[in-house]
């Protein structure tokens, strides 16, 4: 072979060689950019999703430990969910008489409330949650054994008595943790998501249980109370109040007069809670124990106690809905004062379309819906407010003296809802056996 040829193929070859290296060093250095860009797409991602989680739970628990927004929130759903399930058994309880029950839960609830700001100081918060659920036994007891109806009425005080002193003491001890408004918030959500818990049970499962299970469900709720007080929620950061520390504290240095006047500073809170819970209860106590979705079935008991549930669930999707919504916004004192005078609207609108049935039928729930709305939300931004407007030194004080306005306000709904219901009743000719008259007979 010629030298030449020689040293040309070999100097072609080596040249090959080069290249094949230098196309594996590219590929291999390729690679190794997509390894490492993929590495720091899945970091980035990761970030991402941790930055996400982090701004979720943000959201929901603010300041504030997620043991302690977990607790508010069972707190809230088991200290209502007895006053719903006894408004929704109403027609069994008192068959015809709605507004009797919802009276008798409210007015001791009531006194409670209205009290509470001048002895709740005295006594410790462990023993007025043990209280609180010993009536809710008591409750299930009574409206489940009770030989007459006036023991049943007393089973459903017992329940009114848990859920008021329940509801003060936890409002105001709100106020001892790091951020009062988002266990506001969690606490409001929780009472929102009872009000749909307790429809569900009385409709789907206590309405046709038998006693024991009625009884189980009752000790099932009087446990998730308490294992969320003493188990789930954690001790304030300065402890619980006791009556040594609160003689040095401001609250604990008023006099009744002084606590009086604390109280009645609260108007611009009181008031629009008074005002929504007025009309919500006149609608739900009286107007609509006059509907049925067949106008044509209005005089049936049973077509109108169907109606009756299913307007109280969708208006309880309502106020769960509502009394979550400080996770994404609170109302100002304009707003807050703005949405009693439309559920006065919607009083208007149900009592006349009562009379009238010029809109009937299932899509009557959308309106239901609009009025638990506006009653979870004034309750949510009411306290919200007081949380951040109030001085601190009276902030636990305030939110559970402020507690006494929806009950009085659902108090005056229910007295008021007795004439409206026989009024509508007369106007349709419906027999009424709640024992009054109709002004305008």
């Amino acid at each position: 072979m010629d030298p030449d040829t020689t040293k040309k193929t070999t100097s072609c070859s080596i040249a090959d060689n080069d290249d094949n290296d230098l196309e594996s060093t590219k590929s291999t250095g390729l690679l190794e950019e997509s390894i490492s860009n993929n590495t720091v797409e899945d970091k980035k991602q990761q970030q991402s999703h941790e930055s996400c989680a982090i701004r979720l739970r943000q959201r929901i628990c603010g300041e504030e430990d997620i043991r302690n927004v977990l607790g508010f929130f069972l707190l809230g759903v088991f200290n209502n969910v007895v006053y719903v399930i006894n408004n929704a058994g109403a027609g069994e309880i008192v068959p015809g008489d709605y507004a009797t029950i919802y009276l008798v839960n409210t007015f001791p609830a009531l006194i409670i409330k209205l009290t509470g700001p001048y002895w709740f100081h005295y006594v410790p918060y462990n023993v007025r949650i043990i209280t609180a659920s010993l009536c809710i036994v008591l409750n299930f007891i009574l409206v489940m054994y009770g030989s007459t109806t006036w023991l049943k009425l007393l089973g459903v005080f017992f329940g009114a008595v848990q859920g008021g002193l329940g509801e003060a003491t936890l409002l105001g001890s709100a106020a001892l943790y790091n951020d009062p408004s988002r266990c506001i918030g969690m606490w409001s959500s929780g009472t929102g998501f009872a009000g749909i818990l307790g429809f569900i049970l009385e409709i789907f499962i206590l309405k046709n249980a038998s006693d024991w299970v009625r009884l189980l469900v009752g000790l099932i709720i009087v446990g998730i109370f308490l294992g969320s007080f003493f188990l789930l929620l954690q001790a304030p950061t300065n402890g619980w109040p006791t009556k040594e520390t609160r003689s040095t504290e401001e609250i604990g240095k008023m006099t009744f007069i002084e606590r009086f006047r604390r109280v009645l500073s609260l108007w611009p809170y009181i008031i629009p809670l008074i005002l929504v819970y007025f009309a919500e209860y006149a609608i739900q106590a009286g107007a609509w124990t006059a509907y049925s979705f067949d106008p044509s079935q209005v005089d049936n008991l049973e077509s109108r106690n169907d109606a009756y549930l299913w307007l109280n669930l969708m208006y309880q999707i309502g106020v769960f809905i509502s009394r979550s919504s400080t996770i994404l916004f609170v109302a100002n004192r304009c707003g807050l004062w703005i949405m009693p005078f439309l559920q006065i609207g919607m009083l208007l609108f149900f009592s006349f379309n009562a009379t009238e049935q010029f809109w009937n039928g299932l899509s009557l729930l959308f309106p239901a819906l609009f009025v638990g709305l506006l009653g979870g939300g004034v309750y949510v931004n009411a306290f919200t407010l007081i949380t951040k407007e109030v001085d601190d030194a009276y902030e636990e004080f305030s939110l559970s003296a402020a507690s006494v306005a929806d009950t009085f306000g659902s108090l005056l709904g229910d007295v008021f809802a007795l004439f409206l219901q026989s009024c509508l009743f007369y106007s349709l000719g419906l027999e009424d056996d709640s024992g009054v008259t109709c002004p305008f007979e």
